[in-house]
């Protein structure tokens, strides 16, 4: 397993069990450790010689298949009912649309299962418990820059953002309330190790019809992290 590989299913792993926690409730401590099942596999790199990238070009970005009413360069989270754009030529991913249908999975989500040493119906079935919908950027310094969504049962603060945040070990860098389409919504930009590498995150509660959708930015980049969040923030409302 490449080094690269192990670094962005860990970090998905982190990036979702923070999400998780900011959103609150029973569900959080199974849903985050489903996350986690699914990447304990990949803890310890093995090889650092891979030059293969863990996304590929989509053909479109929207996660829902037939959605007309989602541009390209736009992702709907279908679970949290929120739609934002994302920067043109990301991989979308919804591992709820693909559970049923596992031999449709790209490439980079086989890779991920196989690393996970799952079969990727039970790890698209894990991965669809936690995540809403996922994107993926191309990778830098092996570590693939990604947006994941996770659908919470209630609005959160910046306070709750920060207080979770920091319980995962994540250095909170600043908190906002910004205006959008979709409400008020709450941001909280942060630091977390990931391996040797320190990546640089934000962490967007979007009101939504059923409470909130949790949008995470996770880039190697701080200026990367705060221009696509920027993205999010300016375009995101309700679907």
């Amino acid at each position: 397993m490449s080094l690269r590989r192990t670094r962005t299913i860990a970090a998905l792993a982190a990036a979702s069990a923070l999400a998780l926690s900011a959103c609150g409730g029973d569900t959080t401590t199974e849903e985050s450790s489903t996350t986690e099942s699914a990447t304990s596999a990949s803890s310890e790199p093995t090889s650092e010689g891979s030059t293969e990238s863990p996304t590929e070009t989509p053909s479109e970005t929207s996660s829902s298949e037939g959605d007309d009413d989602a541009s390209e360069g736009s992702v709907t989270a279908t679970k949290s009912g929120l739609t934002f754009d994302v920067p043109d030529g990301w991989e979308t991913i919804d591992p709820s649309a693909l559970a049923d249908k596992p031999e449709d999975a790209p490439e980079s989500i086989k890779t991920m299962a196989e690393d996970a040493g799952m079969p990727v119906d039970q790890f698209l079935q894990n991965l669809s418990t936690a995540i809403d919908v996922l994107v993926m950027g191309e990778a830098e310094d092996g570590y693939a820059q990604n947006i994941n969504v996770v659908a919470g049962p209630a609005a959160v603060d910046t306070t709750q953002l920060k207080a979770n945040l920091e319980q995962q070990n994540a250095t909170i860098t600043g908190t906002e309330e910004i205006k959008t389409e979709a409400g008020t919504t709450p941001m909280a930009t942060y630091t977390m190790p990931v391996g040797d590498q320190t990546v640089h995150g934000a962490m967007i509660a979007a009101p939504s019809d059923s409470g909130a959708g949790i949008i995470t930015v996770s880039t190697l980049d701080e200026g990367d992290t705060e221009e696509i969040a920027k993205t999010i923030t300016d375009s995101v409302k309700k679907s």
